[in-house]
């Protein structure tokens, strides 16, 4: 008979062990396994805090959704239902196998098990297809409530065109009611749709009532570059009279950044408007354009000097969007560093950063003020490669401050120039060998780059 070595069969025992150890060891399993005893104990409070804790875990409490459907059926108590039907919901497409008792809840004469049906149906995405004749018939539902939440759950799970189209009808006319939670569903849900409802949101933007022009402009603005056939209703409602349906309508067209040309030339127009609403939102739009919005870079720079704060920040992180196209406005953002905002501050030195190699003289220049050198050095970092022209700089300001934030920055800024900053390869060696701590750790890592 053979026999296996006493070693191999020493080894198998180990790992066998350290396996059956790995699995009851497992804390996601063992939080799960707990909260599963809570939610049959009987005992309401545990199992409203073992709902919450599986709902917390997500996916993680995958191995809990046949327990959650058992609790499910087994209880008449709408509470504890309406918790469960959340935490199959926060579980999301792990829960799958719990759609058919999920869906049954849609005929179900509490409305509030209804509605939270079908947000967790929503959270199933496709996989809920087979339950969308069911979905349907929620559409009809007398009750906005109840039809709004059901287009945004078909908007998530269908994909028929037709079906798509109905939903888009309920979501639009969602869109005109003053309920903040069908307002809340409408826009999401006709983001989500995309292409199907961009036609009947275009023609809402010129609606007398504001409030449902802005929401449409939200709608569109959340559904991105699907949106881009709206482009020339949206630019109409930069004039529009009301200023929050034309602030929004600018974030929109920044979010669907289509037809530059166009586009950015009215949105720099806008960055002189009274309202700042208006200039915060337009200046923001612009750097959605990147690069393509280099011809508002002189109007940006202008735009620094604004009265506003937040304008300025804003143009200020426009700038930095459009990178070193924006080369033009180093002067002006030098000039933001002095603002008496830190913020501006703070975004002007992200700007010259992103605007990289022609910013470097600037930042060089700012290592003089021992307030901005560590700010200064960390930017220089940013710009990588790039900078090696500040190598000298970096080093003579390395060698006279005594601030250990400036000078690990500035030793961060030479590793990060790399072999580019040979000329602080010497200064370097020598803190390496002589340095304090810290010091000597930067020395060696700039060295090693």
């Amino acid at each position: 008979m053979f026999k296996l070595p006493v070693l191999f069969l020493t080894f198998l025992a180990i790992v066998t062990t350290a396996s059956a150890q790995g699995q009851t060891d497992n804390p996601v399993q063992k939080r799960v396994e707990m909260a599963v005893s809570q939610l049959k104990s009987g005992n309401a409070d545990q199992q409203f805090a073992a709902l919450a804790e599986l709902g917390d875990m997500g996916p993680l409490a995958k191995s809990a959704v046949s327990d959650l459907v058992a609790t499910l059926k087994a209880s008449n108590d709408i509470a504890l239902q309406h918790e469960v039907l959340i935490a199959l919901e926060r579980i999301g497409t792990e829960a799958n196998s719990a759609i058919p008792t999920i869906a049954k809840y849609l005929d179900n004469e509490s409305p509030v098990l209804q509605h939270q049906a079908l947000h967790t149906l929503r959270q199933m995405g496709p996989l809920a297809k087979p339950v969308v004749p069911q979905v349907l018939k929620a559409l009809e539902s007398q009750s906005p409530v109840i039809s709004t939440a059901a287009a945004w759950t078909l908007a998530s799970i269908a994909d028929d065109v037709t079906v798509k189209r109905q939903a888009a009808l309920v979501l639009v006319n969602g869109l005109k009611s003053k309920d903040p939670n069908i307002l809340s569903d409408s826009v999401t849900g006709l983001s989500e749709l995309g292409k199907p409802a961009v036609s009947g949101l275009s023609n809402l933007l010129s609606d007398s009532n504001s409030a449902i022009a802005m929401h449409a402009a939200d709608a569109l603005g959340l559904m991105g570059p699907v949106a881009a056939p709206a482009t020339g209703e949206l630019l109409k409602s930069l004039q529009h009279q009301d200023e929050n349906v034309a602030a929004h309508a600018a974030q929109a067209l920044g979010a669907i950044a289509s037809n530059p040309k166009t586009v950015v030339p009215a949105l720099t127009e806008q960055l002189g408007s009274q309202s700042e609403m208006i200039r915060i939102a337009s200046a923001f739009s612009l750097g959605r354009f990147g690069g393509d919005a280099k011809s508002a870079v002189p109007q940006l720079a202008k735009t620094l000097s604004d009265s506003s704060v937040d304008v300025r920040v804003a143009a200020a992180q426009a700038l930095a969007s459009i990178g070193p196209d924006a080369a033009g406005a180093v002067p002006q953002l030098n000039k933001a560093i002095d603002d008496t905002a830190g913020l501006v501050t703070l975004s002007a030195f992200e700007a010259l950063g992103a605007i990289k190699g022609p910013a470097v003289d600037v930042l060089v220049q700012r290592m003089d003020d021992p307030n901005y050198l560590p700010l200064a050095a960390a930017v220089l970092g940013q710009i990588g490669p790039d900078a090696a022209p500040a190598t000298l700089s970096l080093v003579n300001r390395l060698q006279s401050t005594k601030d250990p934030e400036a000078q690990f920055e500035i030793l961060v800024a030479l590793g990060s120039i790399g072999p580019k900053a040979e000329k602080a390869v010497e200064p370097l060696m020598k803190l390496a060998k002589t340095g304090k701590d810290r010091t000597r750790r930067g020395a060696i890592y700039a060295l090693a780059k």
